[in-house]
């Protein structure tokens, strides 16, 4: 059986080339192509992002919802945009003499409602295969960006000598490797039960304990789990333990819709901005801590200590994590474990919109996010209408600026795990909205295509430091169970609201104002958010402080 993270990687490689065909940057040459003005490519670009705001969320819960939903939903979505695509070619050929905006508009529009998910679904199925491990994000969507560049790289050359009709012959083959694979994959293990055990155990690389055996039965994937998994999870609840005391935490019940009887007694935290209760200890954890040390400047998490305790107190624990299995299991019914219903989440609309306003941080976090997708929707959906067409690249340099983008993202996303642990999430944030503001700004002194390239490294920056606090703080607020939810519920903001604000502002201030006002705009809206954000924080750092002092 091929190693499950070098699976993993191979369909993030096969997924991203196949984006960058049918939705990648060259887009928008596409449907300048057939004569569009940037008002009406603005409007095509935004349909995407503006469907994302409400069909990313159900088709993420529908995953989260589902037996294997994650990959199920996934190749439902991926193989029917993809088909899609296909018909753009009724409108190239010259098929249409007539109302052809309108005939383009409905296949973008069926099309976007489709592939809207697509990449947070793509993420949390990373997710899944690094089970509690979501620091190594970082690592393995490295190889996401490689394909992303190099596919950007090749069209640029092979449009240069062949045209724009060679996407289609390309969307076929990427999309047939990706689908094909994504078929035949394995499911990741659903290690969420064991999440429930809040102990530290040391796993034995050769071999697995008895209570990890008897776990791993309830466990319905394909493969059974390797320990490489197990150490996460045990990892990632040792970190939980530490962090408990910060808090005053008050012991209550929670309900999870779906279950037939009273779940045993779960931390119920009180906090700064609201009141949420968690089924799991990582997610009740995370809302008692308020993640300061993830997300403060300079600040470290918690050194791992799972080694350190000696082999009598590693047996005695790992005898009491059997023992808490068994008592789990004569307190539920057999029917709810196998379905994993007693202890997962399930999304609904109050739950969506508490994780969206979950402190006053958060609202910082998702105004930012919002900031940067608006940008961002400029620099993916109408920059090479401005470098093409304004700036007078050839297509060669616009595959060439994408590449670029990347040989400054792999390094970071190489080293996302240390750049979490000792720069932060909000230090990232800062420093991804500071890069962006940079760049565009630079992009109207800097009229030459050759010296553009040298402000490309900065998107890297931009998108790098954005993806990889963002995909970790909706990692940590998320309850058990909603991984599909929360990812897509930060995409809906950024790649969905921000998106679709972003495309067609930015498509009415390219055509009738310029495109260097664009950018302008763009950058105060970016810093704006920035300000807010770094107010938000520090409010919330404020106020827990006085409540830790108080406590």
């Amino acid at each position: 059986m091929m190693n499950e993270r070098a699976w993993i990687r191979c369909l993030l490689i096969l997924f991203h080339a196949m984006r960058g065909v049918i939705e990648g940057r060259f887009s928008a040459l596409f449907f300048f192509e057939l004569n569009f003005t940037a008002l009406e490519i603005g409007i095509l670009m935004s349909l995407r992002s503006g469907l994302s705001i409400f069909l990313t969320p159900v088709w993420s819960a529908l995953a989260d919802n589902t037996r294997d939903g994650h990959r199920k939903i996934l190749l439902i979505t991926a193989g029917t945009s993809s088909l899609i695509f296909l018909l753009y070619y009724v409108a190239d050929a010259g098929w249409v003499q007539k109302n052809l905006f309108a005939y383009v508009f409905v296949i973008r529009f069926v099309f976007s409602a489709f592939f809207c998910v697509c990449m947070s679904l793509t993420d949390t199925y990373l997710l899944d295969f690094l089970a509690g491990d979501h620091e190594a994000y970082g690592k393995e969507r490295m190889w996401g960006a490689i394909s992303w560049g190099a596919t950007h790289l090749v069209l640029g050359v092979m449009i240069q000598g062949g045209g724009i009709l060679i996407l289609y012959p390309m969307a076929i083959l990427t999309s047939g490797a990706f689908l094909s694979a994504l078929y035949f994959t394995h499911s990741p293990p659903d290690l969420s039960s064991l999440a429930l055990i809040d102990v530290d155990v040391d796993v034995d690389e050769e071999g697995q304990s008895q209570s990890q055996l008897k776990a791993a039965k309830h466990i319905p994937t394909r493969f059974p789990p390797n320990s490489a998994h197990l150490k996460n999870i045990m990892r990632e609840n040792s970190k939980t333990d530490e962090r408990m005391d910060e808090l005053k935490v008050t012991s209550s019940f929670m309900e999870v819709e779906g279950a037939d009887d009273e779940m045993p007694s779960t931390p119920k935290i009180e906090f700064i901005g609201g009141d949420y209760s968690g089924t799991g200890g990582n997610f009740a954890d995370s809302k008692a801590n308020l993640m300061p040390e993830s997300t403060s400047f300079g600040s470290q998490r918690p050194p791992d200590n799972t080694n350190e305790d000696s082999a009598g107190d590693q047996k005695g624990r790992l005898g009491g994590a059997e023992s808490s299995l068994q008592q789990q299991q004569q307190q539920q019914p057999r029917s709810s474990i196998d379905s994993h219903d007693s202890h997962i989440v399930k999304p609904t609309a109050r739950i969506v919109l508490r994780l969206l306003c979950l402190n006053i941080e958060t609202i910082g976090f998702f105004i930012s996010n919002f900031a940067i997708g608006y940008g961002m929707a400029l620099v993916e959906n109408l920059f090479f209408l401005y470098y093409k067409y304004e700036v007078h690249a050839s297509y060669i340099l616009c595959g060439l600026s994408v590449a670029v983008t990347v040989a400054c993202e792999l390094p970071l996303f190489a080293n996302g795990k240390w750049l979490l642990r000792h720069t932060g999430i909000f230090s990232l944030m800062i420093i991804s909205m500071m890069a962006y503001s940079t760049r565009v700004v630079g992009y109207t002194f800097l009229p030459d295509p050759m010296l553009m390239l040298t402000l490309e490294p900065l998107h890297g920056v931009t998108y790098a430091c954005m993806q990889l606090a963002s995909v970790d703080y909706m990692v940590q607020v998320s309850p058990p169970g909603l991984k599909a939810t929360g990812q897509g519920l930060v995409g809906a903001v950024n790649r969905g609201l921000g998106f679709f604000v972003g495309s067609v502002v930015g498509g009415i201030t390219m055509q009738y104002m310029g495109s260097k006002f664009m950018f302008w705009i763009a950058a105060g809206i970016v810093l704006v958010a920035a300000v807010i954000y770094v107010g938000f924080y520090f409010i919330k750092r404020h106020l827990l402080d006085r409540t830790r002092t108080s406590v």
